[in-house]
């Protein structure tokens, strides 16, 4: 009973312990809470956003009223960029900072020079998925879709497995003007190729590739089939080739392929795939009933 009770004391006493800012920070943020309640949307409000914002750059609220003062006041959005990279270059991926510039360039009308921005920043993190996203609503909002499948292209060639990337491409592609046709879908599996032929157990292209196999207007199936008997030529034991004839042979009426997916599970589970062994089981379990 009195270990119950002195661990329960413990715990009320770490509840009260105050969070040690500095004495800059809580004298900021007390004139910021001042304003707020003022909504005074003056210049000096704006610098006040400014140091809070550089004190603590999650600040939501800081960047929300920040812009309210800049709209109030009729400021040079173009400035206030300006203002936003200096925070970006320190940290990145702030959520709160990319909301703020697509605000801001909406706003603008134009995507001046953010594409160029964006890429500057992939350079240093490629997988930076705020970043992505902000680069795609560009691409929507202002249609400046030509040249990036090429952008996308440099991407890969310097790092193959660069999923962000892959992900890109199926963006820009369902975005142009009949998307993912059946003539498309020839020719982005005709893509995939070179670049398992450079690395067959490149994740992120199969990933690609099994995608294809989604669209409804998917009717490559032989296709596919020689893609992953060309890789398996290369490396027998290459676990994505067999997952994806797996698929591809699991949407198949065929029996004889049916059991073939059956064969391939047990391979997996057996000797290529072992960690996942559990996951092929189920899947050839699930696969026997359709043959039943």
């Amino acid at each position: 009973m009195g270990g119950f009770g002195a661990c329960s004391a413990r715990r009320r006493t770490q509840s009260c312990l105050p969070i040690a800012y500095s004495p800059e920070f809580v004298e900021a943020h007390n004139y910021f809470r001042a304003i707020l309640k003022k909504d005074e949307r003056s210049e000096r409000a704006v610098k006040l956003t400014a140091y809070v914002i550089t004190l603590n750059p999650a600040n939501y609220t800081a960047w929300y009223f920040r812009r309210l003062c800049l709209f109030s006041l009729s400021k040079d959005l173009t400035e206030e960029v300006k203002f936003s990279d200096t925070i970006g270059r320190i940290h990145p991926k702030n959520y709160q900072l990319w909301h703020h510039r697509r605000v801001l360039l909406d706003k603008i009308g134009q995507p001046l020079d953010e594409l160029a921005n964006t890429a500057s920043v992939l350079r240093g993190d490629a997988k930076n998925f705020h970043v992505w996203s902000h680069r795609q609503w560009l691409l929507k909002r202002f249609a400046i879709w030509e040249g990036e499948l090429d952008y996308v292209e440099s991407l890969l060639q310097a790092d193959l497995r660069n999923n962000s990337a892959w992900n890109q491409r199926h963006f820009v592609v369902d975005h142009q003007p009949g998307g993912f046709s059946e003539a498309r879908i020839a020719e982005e599996l005709s893509y995939c190729t070179k670049y398992i032929d450079l690395a067959p157990n490149n994740e992120s292209v199969w990933n690609y590739a099994r995608g294809m196999m989604l669209k409804p207007a998917f009717t490559q199936s032989a296709t596919v089939e020689a893609l992953c008997r060309r890789a398996l030529q290369k490396d027998s034991k290459c676990a994505y080739a067999m997952g994806t004839l797996v698929d591809l042979y699991c949407r198949s009426k065929d029996k004889a392929q049916i059991r073939e997916a059956v064969k391939l599970c047990t391979e997996l589970a057996q000797s290529v795939d072992t960690i996942r062994h559990r996951y092929w089981d189920f899947q050839r379990e699930t696969i026997e009933k359709t043959l039943q």
